[in-house]
């Protein structure tokens, strides 16, 4: 995992996650991504860790 792995920007109806520029690389559901637009349950890999993309609505 890198100091600035990666970022997630959210516009009010949408949250995107964009990597920014990590060696290892960022995945979502196990596909490599440079950005990707997030769904409820979606599982953010970077590194060792997992994180699971939850919406409240």
């Amino acid at each position: 995992m890198s100091r600035r792995h990666l970022e997630i920007t959210w516009d009010g109806q949408s949250a995107t996650l964009a990597d920014l520029g990590s060696t290892n690389g960022t995945t979502v559901n196990g596909t490599p991504v440079q950005t990707w637009q997030l769904a409820d349950g979606d599982v953010v890999r970077i590194g060792h860790s997992s994180l699971v993309f939850r919406t409240q609505g």
